[in-house]
Formats: structure tokens, C-alpha cells, sequence
């Protein structure tokens, strides 16, 4: 019974690990389920399947579409850490064409993203003599690493240092190929005391972690403003002239001296429909504007004087400006 018992365990099968061409077929399916995903909108579920495909098989195509997917959820680091490892992939002889030319597109978004990644440079000052403790994060920093700017990305970090008793901590908002600088004062502190004492002198226009619109938003919001009340005036304008006419052309027939009024009421209706189109593109572009990024060009752009003002007269309707 014993010699029974000893040699059934072996008898039993052992599952194999999956073959490469099982991996290469379960792997084709993550793809395609995550971009299903993508297009539905589940990103948390399309990332996990890329994931998981690029885990499984290492090819330009689940690389490119895993760093595809970080890119769009605003892991820009681990995207382009992602499509450069694709770059690094050894080439098949005679490598399908989409292989191909999924190395290049991960290439091409790999340099696109470059720029696109914010730095932050950690200044610490009134340090006493030995070791000090920097956290990013809750991700331990090397001191010989803060001589640099540090590539993060966009969002809120936090910044812990310590020295002995004294510690600081502070946060920092970092927008798409944003540069910041805070600077952590350990300086003054008792023993044991926490503070949050830091000085950001961010070369953003987003001072203080605030993201400031794009100068683009202003202009869309000013002309959505002007379309808006030149719309509603001559809407008002045209309805006035149209119960004038109405009441004055009894079964549709109207005496000479109200065909100027009924021409002035269709023009201003017509003169309302465009206005209130130009109101809407505005509207569209301030929406577009809100979520672009707000380069370092921008500021001397918001900063110009810009000025839109409806300019409505007897015969016209239309928008006056002025850009300095």
C-alpha cells in the first residue's frame, strides 16, 4: 500500500507551461481585447490586457500598444520607457510588415513624448552636515540624482526630506512638458517638528501648482460672449419687426411702407442664426483650449491685450477686436 501511495503522485499529469505559439496566440487575443476595451473607453482594462500580452510576448506590436495606452492615461515615464525597450527588440529575418511598422510607430511616439515629460528640480538648502533622506513620491531619491531635474510624470507629487529630527514636505503640480524648481528649507526647525515650509520657484506660468487655461480658452470665451449677445440682440430686433409686419399685413399682404420692416426682420433673423453659430464655435474652441497644454510661450501670448466687442449698426451685425 505504501509503494502504492509513492508511485501514484507521478502517475498524475503535470500541466506544461504554454508553448510559444500558445503564448503567441493567447497574446494576439489580449491585444485585441484591449484595444476593444480602449474604444469602449475601460483604459484600467485595456491597460491590464496590454499588459499582460507584452508580458507574455515581447514584439513591437504588444509593446507599441502597451506604451500606447500608458501614453493616454498620462504615464508618459513608463511610455516611453516602454516603446524605447521596443526599439531595443532584436529584428526578425524577414519581419512581417506589421511588425515593422509597429517598431517605427513606437519610435516616432517614443520622440513625441520626450518633451512632452515634466521635470521637477529639488533644491534643498540650510542642510546641516550629513546624510539626508529625500523621498518622491514615497520612491527613495539618491542625492547624487537631485543634481538633475527629476522626470516625472504630469500630476501631483509629493516631495518628503529629512535630516536627523527635522522634516519637510511639500507638493508640486506638474503639467505636461512642464519645467518647476521648489526649493525645501530645512533650516530653523526644532527637534522633532514638522513643517511644510518650501519656496517653488516654478519657471511655469502655473504658479503656485495652478494650471492656468490656455491663452486660446480667453479668445474662444470672448467670442462665445459676443456671438451670444449679438444674437440675442437681433433675435430681439427681428421678433419686434416681425410682430410689426404681422400686425400691418393682414392675410399676408403687405402695404409699401412695411416692406423695408419685413426685409429688417428676415436680416435680423438670419444675422441672429449666424451670431449665435459664431457664439457656438467659440464655445467649442475655449472647451479645446481648457484642456491643451499651457507651454512656456503662453504666458507672453495670454498676456497680450486682446478685446472682442459685438458691433451691431442699421445694416450690419459682426464682431470688432483688437490684439496688441
Amino acid at each position: 500500500m505504501l509503494a502504492l501511495a509513492a508511485v501514484m503522485p507521478s502517475a498524475i499529469p503535470v500541466a506544461e507551461a504554454q508553448s510559444p505559439a500558445a503564448q503567441k496566440e493567447t497574446a494576439r487575443g489580449l491585444v485585441l481585447a484591449g484595444r476593444k476595451k480602449r474604444g469602449s473607453g475601460d483604459a484600467k482594462g485595456a491597460l491590464a490586457d496590454f499588459k499582460a500580452a507584452w508580458s507574455l510576448v515581447k514584439n513591437p506590436t504588444t509593446g507599441f500598444e502597451l506604451g500606447k495606452q500608458q501614453a493616454e492615461m498620462g504615464l508618459l515615464v513608463e511610455a516611453r520607457d516602454t516603446l524605447l525597450e521596443v526599439g531595443r527588440l532584436p529584428v526578425e529575418d524577414k519581419e512581417p510588415p506589421a511588425l515593422e511598422r509597429a517598431r517605427e510607430d513606437a519610435k516616432s511616439l517614443a520622440e513625441e513624448l520626450a518633451p512632452k515629460i515634466p521635470s521637477l528640480k529639488v533644491i534643498i538648502v540650510g542642510a546641516k552636515p550629513g546624510p539626508i533622506e529625500v523621498q518622491v513620491d514615497e520612491v527613495g531619491i539618491d542625492s547624487e540624482a537631485l543634481r538633475q531635474p527629476l522626470k516625472l510624470n504630469p500630476g501631483i507629487h509629493s516631495i518628503v526630506v529629512r535630516q536627523g529630527e527635522t522634516h519637510r514636505q511639500a507638493e508640486a503640480m506638474l503639467s505636461r512638458g512642464e519645467s518647476r524648481q521648489i526649493e525645501v528649507d530645512l533650516a530653523g526647525a526644532g527637534g522633532g517638528q514638522k513643517a511644510a515650509t518650501t519656496t517653488d520657484v516654478s519657471s511655469s506660468p502655473a504658479e503656485d501648482g495652478i494650471r492656468m487655461p490656455h491663452f486660446i480658452t480667453w479668445i474662444g470665451l470672448g467670442v462665445a460672449v459676443a456671438g451670444g449677445v449679438i444674437g440675442g440682440v437681433t433675435g430681439g430686433i427681428a421678433v419686434s419687426k416681425s410682430n410689426e409686419v404681422a400686425a400691418g399685413c393682414p392675410g399676408g399682404s403687405c402695404p409699401p411702407e412695411l416692406h423695408d420692416t419685413l426685409d429688417e426682420a428676415n436680416s435680423m433673423a438670419i444675422g441672429s442664426t449666424v451670431a449665435f453659430s459664431i457664439g457656438g464655435a467659440g464655445l467649442a474652441v475655449m472647451i479645446v483650449g481648457f484642456f491643451l497644454p499651457n507651454d512656456q510661450e503662453a504666458p507672453a501670448a495670454a498676456s497680450a491685450d486682446v478685446s472682442i466687442a459685438p458691433a451691431v449698426g442699421p445694416n450690419f451685425i459682426g464682431l470688432s477686436g483688437r490684439f496688441q
